[in-house]
């Protein structure tokens, strides 16, 4: 009988076929980690991609302050704030999972947006949606009148300028619009984009009665 290496030839032909087959496996294994590898990179370029358009809508265009220290001293949901403070008020989930993997703050994306979701969840009452994968803290009405107040040399901030043109009205229903002219008069600005929707907010917070869709009456 013919031997190869102490084999048969027929058992040495099966070694090496169970050899080239455990090859093949190990190759399909290669492709299919590099196709989820290709799909994963794909998706994180479209989510980058889109949360670049979104800034460059927002008018966010800066750079956002982070103190890398405090970011692992820190809650997820004070982590959130910061970037938020950094940025309008605004927090783009995309890029606060980008920013917080890439800082090492989590171990990988998944990890941080999952994260990320249950603490905006957690604290929903906090944030206005935006909307998907975008909100607003509600708080952020006093940054923006500290920016504008300052930045701008406004009399007064835009908060107290929505109150003063309420309390003029002495209780006559004003629309933001309306509103929104009255504080020009003022000689009140903003760098907002859209100010009308600061002008709502800002109604809110000085516990306007809201009459109508963006109709306000002084409560006080």
């Amino acid at each position: 009988m013919v031997t190869l290496n102490g084999l048969t030839v027929e058992e040495a032909l099966r070694a090496e076929i169970a050899d080239a087959r455990e090859k093949q496996r190990q190759a399909q294994e290669i492709m299919r980690l590099a196709e989820l590898d290709v799909k994963r990179f794909g998706d994180y370029a479209d989510h980058m991609e889109k949360a670049l358009e979104l800034r460059k809508e927002l008018g966010h265009n800066g750079h956002i302050p982070i103190d890398r220290e405090r970011l692992f001293k820190q809650s997820t949901w004070a982590n959130l704030k910061m970037i938020m403070e950094g940025n309008k008020g605004i927090l783009v989930v995309n890029e606060a999972v980008s920013l917080l993997s890439n800082m090492k703050v989590f171990n990988d994306r998944e990890h941080a947006r999952h994260t990320i979701y249950s603490t905006i969840h957690n604290h929903r009452d906090s944030l206005e949606k935006v909307r998907d994968g975008v909100y607003r803290l509600r708080e952020m009405g006093n940054v923006e009148q500290k920016h504008t107040q300052v930045d701008l040399n406004n009399p007064m901030s835009f908060q107290d300028g929505v109150a003063k043109a309420l309390q003029d009205a002495h209780g006559e229903p004003l629309s933001s619009t309306e509103i929104w002219h009255r504080m020009q008069v003022m000689g009140i600005k903003s760098n907002a984009k859209k100010p009308l929707g600061w002008i709502d907010w800002s109604a809110k917070k000085v516990h306007a009665e809201k009459v109508a869709p963006h109709t306000w009456r002084w409560n006080g």
